[in-house]
């Protein structure tokens, strides 16, 4: 048999973090006990499982809008006409934050281009120049998404070099956010060092430890999540037992169910203006 055609992906999905950390929630208003998500257990055994249910709402958010919220590398493939010395190749997914790259020809021969210079973003439209005539088969590399990421050092008050776990997404002049509960502050990114290194405009005016959000994603789909990790932990059935019988024994056990209906109703308002365009 030939050898399979495989398609032209980017597995940057795995250096997704989740959008909101643990530290975030329990600082936010939401009066929701994490102590008691696994009832009974530790208080380490309940911070794993705040952490599973953030990542399950962030993905949670992704689902509602149809797409990666967080920056991810995609490729989109196809066949398209010149059009007055251009390519015009709507994308899938939004904010187009970086085009990486393209190339041209046929799938079994691409070219790649040699200049970036003439490529614009409009929109979740990127427009690419080319000399040659006719259709013309294209994969291009682009980053879509808000940039998020986490600290993988401590960063101390007047450090410059933050080192993160990703860089997907980030790039000179990005103004992001360090979300740390009673000590958030703005940094614009000056250079981006590597793919695990940013280096910012400006000093730290506090000290981060690993862990604390870098991030660009917008404050609404921040809550949104927030809203949505209340939702599935009040989610969950809670057994309580009544009164004894004559005998010792519980006379009945009533479960009441908390849907977390009104959290998923204002997270899905939140998240409406950050959905896929399709």
């Amino acid at each position: 048999m030939p050898d399979p055609v495989i398609a032209p992906y980017v597995p940057s999905y795995v250096d997704q973090q989740p959008y909101v950390t643990p530290a975030e929630y329990k600082a936010a208003p939401n009066a929701v006990n994490t102590s008691t998500i696994t009832p009974g257990r530790t208080q380490p055994v309940n911070d794993d499982a705040l952490r599973t249910i953030l990542l399950n709402a962030s993905s949670w958010a992704d689902t509602l809008c149809n797409q990666t919220l967080a920056a991810t590398t995609e490729i989109k493939g196809g066949v398209y006409r010149v059009y007055h010395g251009a390519i015009r190749i709507p994308v899938p997914f939004q904010p187009v934050v970086q085009v990486n790259g393209y190339q041209y020809g046929q799938p079994s021969t691409l070219v790649p281009a040699d200049s970036l210079a003439n490529v614009q973003i409009d929109g979740n439209v990127v427009i690419l120049p080319t000399p040659q005539l006719g259709p013309l088969y294209v994969e291009l590399e682009y980053v879509a998404g808000f940039a998020n990421t986490l600290l993988t050092a401590d960063a101390a008050a007047a450090d410059t070099t933050l080192a993160v776990t990703s860089t997907i997404g980030i790039f000179p002049g990005l103004r992001m956010r360090l979300c740390d509960p009673g000590k958030d502050e703005n940094v614009v990114v000056l250079t981006v060092d590597s793919d695990t290194s940013v280096t910012l405009s400006a000093p730290l005016v506090a000290d981060h430890s690993v862990g604390v959000n870098l991030t660009a994603l917008p404050g609404a789909v921040k809550q949104a999540v927030i809203l949505l990790a209340t939702a599935l932990i009040k989610g969950r059935s809670v057994s309580s037992v009544q009164m004894q019988g004559y005998q010792g024994t519980p006379t009945s056990k009533v479960t009441e169910t908390i849907d977390g209906t009104e959290e998923v109703e204002r997270a899905v308002s939140l998240l409406n203006n950050y959905g896929r365009v399709v």
